[in-house]
């Protein structure tokens, strides 16, 4: 079985192989025939997906696995940037879950875009974004890391503006570029200084330079020679690069206007995969953060004040899929918020639940959007369980879950629970428990305002629904449900180096005071959501409140931007051009000086040269007299 972790760099070598057929076979075959490019999509996902569990499969029943290939890319003196895989317990099940979700994410939407006129483009897409993101994962160091990095930016951007005729569609693909290239800057800068900082530690170890296996020592390294400060800035820059991508506080307003993209891939890359890279990273750079408890309190607090904000706007959002995007802001906030408090697998356990439950919901949301034509206005919808029971119940699944419930999400939220009460902060136990409430109340809020209570005559005829979607959608029910049970005891708030270097052998076994209370909570919010529904469908209150954070970005963010680049270009265009006038104009008149002196004659020239000679071997001759 070690040999599906040795050609483990197979996995996105399928998709990208998917994706370049389908790029240039557009020209001559599948134009003809568009649904090839689907069944190559499909095919590509499923064999990594195939590669993805059995080497995942070795590195639980192996210990101290970490195998690492890599070849030396480009080569300055005894400077390498080393290019390859790695797989670790992390990266291992980090390619399965993006694998298995983009494959159930790809088999809707033969379905969901079988009438769109790009559909082979759409496929390409989905195949090029599986191949960035399975090698973000694997990647051995930073420099590899931040290449995959950008790579699945470009095609999230290239999927939220895939319907660009769309004017909303292409301002979400401009506003998710811009916010996430800050982050990017914050990567670049961070990776940067990182390297220089500890470039003397690569090079006297004979190390790869950058590499994640021996980033402990590298960090080391670093407070020792350089101290705490250069930990604590170079963490931020980190942590400003996963803040952007996991759509953290205060870069998270690029998410919500992503939900104008197709909504497969509101479920693939906005809910599932890209926006975990974040988390991702944060693991990756773990032993970084470790170090400064100014770092650990910085990722602490962003992470539960963007998932109490949050959730608020998803409690007071009327549009399906920006209720779910909130929400997935939300719940990385819970990542965030386990993992500054040292509960490392706590938060991946739970970026694992949340991302089968998470696509659980938004392809349900996608089947009622694609059946009532492209409605999304919960207002407007109402009692669509007797319609579609099949997606009414499996949306039911994926709520009970990422609620904490019960089934997956039930066991990942108890691990951070348990987490949140052994650090011993009242505060911090009391925010915990107010976003468990506000987490139910929103989810079920939608749940009874779609499902529940009385048809709204407005709906009209409901379209019927492709196997594809349906089968994807019970597919994700079945994982949402069983996950958490099968490998709940599995992941323990346990040490960085048991989640990264060793297999998780003995699990959490959560506290019975602690389970009461958490499924109490959750069930005051799920009796609230039932009471507000029965009150009445609208909340006025609040319910543009997220626009006020876009009026300070558009009206204050973007006019002191505006203002910063006027004074540098004022500095780059009088001042740095106008010192590069100056001297050009200087030499320019020198020529002009000789040339007035030329006067053809090749005597007048030897006289001049040896009278300037003399003059210049007099003030030579008296500044050797003045100063001796």
């Amino acid at each position: 079985m070690s040999f599906f972790v040795d050609y483990i760099w197979l996995v996105p070598l399928f998709s990208l192989i998917a994706f370049l057929i389908i790029s240039t076979g557009n020209m001559f075959v599948l134009h003809r025939n568009s649904r090839i490019s689907a069944y190559l999509t499909l095919s590509s996902s499923f064999l990594g997906l195939v590669f993805g569990v059995l080497a995942f499969i070795y590195c639980y029943i192996s210990e101290n696995i970490w195998f690492e290939r890599t070849f030396s890319w480009i080569s300055v003196d005894a400077l390498s940037f080393d290019f390859g895989f790695m797989v670790d317990n992390l990266s291992a099940t980090m390619v399965v879950m993006v694998c298995f979700i983009s494959l159930l994410v790809q088999i809707f939407s033969m379905g969901y875009m079988k009438e769109d006129p790009e559909y082979s483009k759409f496929f390409g897409y989905l195949a090029l974004f599986n191949f960035a993101m399975c090698f973000l994962v694997l990647s051995p160091n930073l420099f590899q890391a931040y290449i995959f990095w950008e790579m699945v930016g470009l095609c999230s951007y290239l999927l939220i503006g895939f319907w660009y005729w769309k004017n909303s569609a292409s301002k979400a693909a401009y506003k998710a570029f811009i916010v996430n290239r800050v982050g990017d800057f914050g990567f670049l800068l961070g990776m940067v200084a990182f390297g220089i900082f500890t470039f003397n530690y690569w090079i006297n170890s004979d190390l790869s330079f950058l590499s994640f296996s021996d980033l402990n020592m590298a960090v080391f390294y670093l407070k020792d020679v350089f101290g705490g400060y250069s930990v604590v800035i170079i963490g931020l820059l980190f942590l400003l690069a996963s803040c952007a991508k996991s759509a953290q506080f205060p870069l998270y307003v690029w998410l919500p206007d992503a939900m104008e993209a197709p909504t497969p891939v509101s479920a693939l890359i906005h809910a599932a995969t890209m926006v975990v890279a974040g988390v991702f990273l944060l693991a990756r750079m773990y032993p970084l953060f470790e170090v400064s408890s100014l770092l650990m309190g910085a990722v602490v607090v962003i992470g539960i004040f963007t998932a109490l904000l949050c959730g608020v706007f998803a409690l007071f959002e009327r549009d399906l899929k920006r209720v779910l995007a909130y929400s997935t802001c939300s719940q990385l906030g819970y990542m965030f918020f386990a993992i500054g408090l040292g509960a490392y697998s706590a938060g991946i356990f739970h970026m694992f639940t949340h991302s089968f439950a998470k696509a659980l919901l938004f392809l349900a949301a996608g089947c009622v959007v694609f059946a009532l034509g492209g409605r999304q206005d919960i207002f407007e919808m109402g009692g669509l369980r007797k319609r579609m029971p099949v997606v009414a119940y499996s949306f039911l699944a994926g709520v009970i879950s990422l609620s904490g419930l019960f089934f997956s999400g039930f066991y990942s939220k108890e691990c951070i629970f348990q987490a949140v009460f052994e650090s011993g902060n009242i505060w911090l136990s009391v925010l915990f428990c107010a976003i468990g409430i506000l987490t139910a109340f929103y989810l079920f809020r939608v749940y009874f305002l779609v499902f529940e209570g009385e048809e709204n005559r407005s709906v009209g005829e409901v379209r019927s629904i492709p196997f594809s979607m349906i089968f994807s959608v019970c597919t994700l029910v079945v994982v949402s449900v069983l996950f958490g049970f099968l490998l709940g005891g599995h992941f323990g708030i346990k040490s960085f180096d048991e989640l990264i270097y060793y297999s998780f052998k003995e699990g959490y076994r959560p506290s019975f005071l602690l389970v009461i209370l958490s499924v109490c909570l959750s069930l005051s919010g799920v009796i609230g959501a039932y009471l507000l529904s029965k009150a009445g469908k609208r909340v006025y209150l609040f319910e543009n409140l997220r626009f006020v954070v876009d009026w300070f970005y558009e009206n204050v963010v973007s006019r002191v931007f505006c203002i910063v680049s006027k004074l540098f270009d004022f500095v780059d265009r009088y001042i740095v051009y106008g010192v590069v006038y100056i001297c050009g104009l200087l030499v320019n008149l020198f020529s002009l000086l000789l040339r007035s002196l030329s006067s053809k004659n090749i005597g007048v020239y030897v006289v001049l040269s040896m009278g300037w000679l003399i003059l210049l071997f007099i003030v030579l001759y008296g500044f050797k007299e003045l100063f001796v």
